[in-house]
């Protein structure tokens, strides 16, 4: 053992710890000090730090022939230059730097005696120093992956090891030495992370493929998806890792493209010059030597949106123009803004019919070429990836050839069908033998044939109440048969007078008769109407109405009031007329708080209403009690509002205006 100066010591060249727990060193320090008295030898130490002897050239210095070993050493480093490097033990270096300077507390004063680091020297080779730095730290478990990652690397680029030979030397599995490896592609600020500890090294292998994305492909993220750097902060606060992986996956999905998914071969070669418009953004003419495609899940996809579409639209052109030359012109491309499944026909049902239009060729001249290897005929073997289509030009029509050769298909089945032409032979003969008995029925009817006329009655009556109708006269039937027609007339309004007489009216109208009954009151008709839209307005108790029928049924009070206008004068008249002008006023009232309403799902307004206010209109005046639970003056204006409808409700309108009034300094 001797013991060396600190500012002698240098640092393990392959050092495996990068982060200092400066926590760690207190409480290593305080231990150190507190056993100083009971290990005077080694100042407290329980395990002597080892450093070696190197001279200028990194070869190991052996010292065991030394008279004064510490002497040797400091003069050494001080006229030859050489190194005293620390082989393990920089914890207990940094703790005796803090006990000798101190850092001005109580704790820590400084103390000079430990200027001084008790140390052993060792002979160890480059090798020996780097696998027993790893081997000190491994031991502990408090290195994090990054720290080792940097590690493996500095040893491979020391020593030209390989990973097989890493993982030996360290006892590592080789998956695990490359999986460390790859975490040293990670940008600076995720590797810091890191080394903090803020991240798991799960969480960084989750993370990783997208934080190497090229610059390319992370500017053509959309605005909603996570940027490739929001990933960290995620990973930062604890986001698992495989919502990690899941967010990753959505940001390949939407910023690149399987190159699989390429309609051209990887090794085709474009012509440079066609991509100028790009101002340089090609970045291969070949997309097999590309160099920012990405790897991702097993697949090579491409991140670059602009090169990749330049080049579909440039191999589209291309094969469908060497299609279309090889059919001579008969049969032309497809124009893109066409290219809808609402006007073009795929032939996907019908294909051995479709053929024959190929082969014969489209005298509408609709075929057209379209790039495809699944939909459509195919147009040859040369062009596998170009098919044909019809392109028809309608909405949701067919191809018109294709259904004509499938009429005539149809009929020419129909024809030598036997059991078809049977049917046809027996439809024939009924219609033969119906057209006779439709004229001799209509004769016995012109005859007043009571049999006839019984059988017609039959036919629509299906109440089957009157069992006697055999016994029937010719009058009872026709009257029968009238009853039938005027139910049905009024069936969907036999419970609303007004209603039924309007549609009984239009029925006869129709019919050219003259209407059986005097017209109606004309004002009893304006009151029915008004009546009407005051029962509209009641129904507003269960939820306020839409501002667009509110300002209908306002048209609607105007309307009475033009045909009010045109009614000679009168106290009836002017009694309707005040009713009108007091419905405009409370509809006038409830679209002022209908349009200011709080109408979003949940709102405030919608839930107080629902929870006390409609109960204010509906129940007794005891009711207003209800309203020093209310806050909000929309609900009390609009219960205002409605109450106006309700002749016995003074109370109520003068509880709701004081409420009001306690409600407007704070609304």
């Amino acid at each position: 053992m001797i013991r060396i100066p600190l500012d002698l010591i240098q640092p393990n060249p392959w050092q495996t710890r990068q982060y200092t727990d400066q926590d760690h060193i207190r409480d290593l320090a305080a231990d150190i000090a507190s056993r100083a008295a009971s290990r005077p030898t080694t100042l407290g130490l329980l395990q002597l730090p080892a450093a070696r002897l190197v001279d200028v050239v990194g070869r190991t210095m052996d010292t065991r022939h030394a008279k004064e070993i510490a002497v040797f050493v400091e003069l050494n480093i001080h006229e030859n230059k050489c190194t005293l490097q620390l082989a393990y033990g920089h914890n207990r270096l940094e703790a005796f730097r803090l006990l000798a300077q101190g850092d001005g507390t109580e704790t820590f004063p400084g103390d000079r005696t430990y200027l001084d680091l008790p140390l052993a020297l060792v002979l160890f080779t480059n090798e020996e120093m780097a696998t027993t730095a790893w081997a000190e730290n491994a031991q502990r478990k408090d290195l994090t992956a990054i720290e080792e990652a940097h590690a493996i690397r500095g040893m491979m680029d020391s020593f030209n090891w390989t990973q097989d030979t890493i993982a030996e030397r360290l006892n590592l599995g080789r998956s695990t030495v490359s999986n460390k490896l790859r975490l040293l592609r990670l940008p600076d600020q995720a590797q810091d992370a890191m080394r903090s500890r803020e991240i798991t090294e799960r969480q960084a292998v989750a993370i990783l493929p997208a934080l190497v994305l090229s610059p390319t492909a992370q500017k053509g993220a959309p605005g909603w998806v996570d940027k490739p750097d929001d990933l960290v902060e995620f990973a930062k606060n604890g986001t698992n890792s495989d919502e990690l992986r899941r967010k990753v996956n959505m940001i390949f999905n939407q910023t690149t493209l399987n190159l699989d998914r390429l309609p051209f071969p990887l090794d085709h070669p474009f012509p440079k010059d066609s991509f100028n418009y790009l101002h340089g953004s090609l970045h291969a003419s070949r997309c097999d030597r590309c160099d920012i495609r990405v790897r991702h899940d097993g697949a090579q996809r491409c991140p670059h949106e602009m090169c990749r579409e330049h080049k579909i639209r440039l191999w589209t052109d291309g094969r469908l123009g060497a299609a279309e030359k090889s059919t001579q012109g008969t049969i032309l491309r497809i124009d893109p803004e066409q290219d809808s499944y609402t006007n073009v026909d795929y032939f996907n049902h019908d294909t051995k019919l479709a053929g024959q239009i190929l082969a014969e060729g489209c005298p509408r001249r609709n075929l057209r070429l379209k790039l495809s290897d699944r939909y459509g005929l195919p147009l040859s073997t040369d062009f596998p990836d170009v098919r044909v289509v019809c392109l028809h030009g309608g909405a949701g029509g067919r191809c018109k050839c294709l259904s004509a050769k499938k009429s005539a298909a149809t009929r020419q089945r129909n024809d030598e069908d036997p059991e078809v032409q049977q049917k046809k032979e027996n439809q024939r003969l009924i219609q033969k033998l119906k057209d006779p008995a439709e004229v001799a029925l209509a004769q016995a009817l012109a005859d007043d044939n009571t049999a006839a006329w019984l059988a017609v009655l039959r036919s629509v009556d299906y109440s089957h109440k009157a069992k006697d109708r055999d016994a029937w006269s010719l009058a009872k039937i026709k009257k029968g048969l009238v009853q039938q027609i005027i139910e049905e007339t009024i069936s969907y309004n036999r419970h609303h007078p007004d209603r039924a007489r309007a549609a009984l009216t239009k029925f006869l109208t129709a019919l050219g008769v003259e209407l059986p009954w005097t017209p109606t009151d004309p004002y009893a008709e304006v009151q029915r109407k008004l009546d009407r839209i005051i029962k509209w307005i009641r129904s507003g108790t269960q939820f306020p109405p839409p501002s667009a029928a509110v300002e209908g049924n306002h048209d609607n009070l105007n309307k009475l009031n033009i045909e009010l206008d045109h009614l000679p004068p009168g106290d009836r008249k002017d009694t309707l007329a005040a009713q009108i002008a007091e419905r405009r006023e409370q509809l006038t009232d409830i679209a002022a708080v209908v349009a200011k309403w709080d109408f979003k799902a949940g709102g405030y307004d919608q839930a107080e209403w629902a929870r006390c206010g409609m109960q204010l209109v509906q129940g007794s005046h005891n009711n207003v009690d209800q309203l020093y639970y209310i806050k909000s003056p929309n609900v009390i204006q609009y219960a205002a509002a409605l109450i106006a409808c309700h002749d016995d409700a003074t109370a109520k309108r003068e509880a709701l205006a004081a409420r009001l009034r306690q409600l407007e300094p704070t609304a």
